[in-house]
This record gives structure tokens, sequence and C-alpha cells, in this order.
């Protein structure tokens, strides 16, 4: 069950691929491609749902589970390739800034809960001056040693920014994130740029269109509107 943001959050937490950056289309096009190569072909909307949200080594084991023919390096193959894609640029999830300087601007802290590498992060995130915003308080799979739906890791991050579960909220767009957050017992705010509203949608409540309807929705506990 997705907990709803109900009072002012003492620590906001942003998932990066999706909900900081726009990488999540570069990144499966790029494994998509790359599958093919390995002997899988699928549509990029079915490479989105089969691989968006999870580590690196559930990529792996579900493109083995798949059939894909996997050389010993091909997690060091699909790096290279996916990084040289973002190299040429991603864009920033319309509103981030904005929302992240409101946040500083009343002095409530975030940080940044991925499965993907401090690597990546740094490299997409510096492009839109956000990486030293985040650098502090970065929590990444590949450091913590855990990675979502599993919430040790965004326990991790709650116990090193001295927050309660209760008391966070996180901003996700994939299912492994929002199961992460439900696993950890936080409030979560969902990212879904194709959401048309709706009572009967899952997840309806916390469910929103854009990253301004989200820093709306929070700002309106914290009175800062």
């Amino acid at each position: 069950m997705v907990l709803p943001l109900t009072a002012s959050p003492s620590l906001v937490i942003f998932d990066c691929d999706g909900v900081l950056v726009d990488s999540e289309k570069p990144m499966h096009e790029e494994l998509r491609d790359e599958l093919e190569l390995r002997g899988i072909s699928m549509s990029f909307e079915t490479c989105l749902t089969s691989f968006m949200g999870k580590s690196i080594e559930d990529v792996i084991d579900t493109a083995a589970q798949l059939g894909a023919d996997l050389p010993s390096n091909w997690k060091a193959i699909l790096y290279e390739r996916v990084f040289e894609r973002l190299k040429q640029g991603v864009e920033v999830i319309p509103g981030v800034p904005e929302f992240v300087a409101r946040l500083k601007t009343v002095g409530i802290p975030f940080c940044v809960v991925s499965n993907g590498s401090e690597k990546k992060m740094q490299l997409m995130l510096s492009q839109h001056d956000l990486w030293d915003d985040f650098k502090d308080n970065c929590f990444s799979a590949h450091t913590v040693g855990i990675a979502k739906p599993d919430p040790g890791l965004l326990r991790y991050a709650l116990d090193t920014m001295n927050a309660r579960a209760n008391q966070a909220v996180i901003i996700e767009d994939s299912e492994i994130g929002i199961k992460s957050a439900e696993n950890a017992d936080v409030p979560c705010l969902i990212y879904d740029p194709s959401f048309g509203g709706g009572s009967s949608a899952v997840h309806a409540k916390s469910r929103f269109s854009s990253m301004d309807e989200i820093s709306s929705h929070l700002f309106s506990f914290i009175g800062d509107t």
C-alpha cells in the first residue's frame, strides 16, 4: 500500500532516473539495442516495462532469464554504451530546478536515492547544475550494496539523514521504486507524466502528472504557497 503524504516532511527523497532527469528513454533504447545484439528482440515499451527501475545485477539476471547470450564482461559493455549516450545530454525533468530551489529556501533537507551508480548520477545532474545540491546526500545501491525494492537502501538513507520513515517522503516513477517505499513505510508521491487522473487509477491520490503538481502538493502541507 502506498502511504500518502499527510504532513509537512522533514526530508524529501528523490529518485534519480525519470524523476530528476529524463534518462529512462535513452538508457532503455541503448539496453534494447544491446539486447538485440545478444539474441533478444523486443519493443522499447517491453524493454521499459521489463527493466525500468532495476539494479544492474537484476538487469543482467532478467536478460539471462530471457535467454540473452551475455559475455562475462557484459556489465562493463552495457555501462560504457549507456554512459556514452548519456554524455550526449539528458533533459532535466521540468520543474525540478525550481522545486529544489524552493526546498533550499525553506530549509527542508533533501537527498537522492537510486539503484544507479554515483558516477552516472554525477554525469547527469552536473549537466543541469544540480550535482552540487545532491553530492553530499547521494545514496546509490552500488555504494550501499542494497538495491530497491529492498527497503534497506531507503532505510540507510533515512538513518544517515536522521529522519524517520513516517516523517519523510520519496518521489518515485517506477513500480520497483514504489515497492521500495512501501517496504520501508515511507510516504510516496508518484511522478507519472502519462497520468490522466481519475479515482479508479491505481494509487490515484498519490500520482501526479508533473513535478509542479508534486511541488504544489508537498508545499501545501508546509504552508509556503
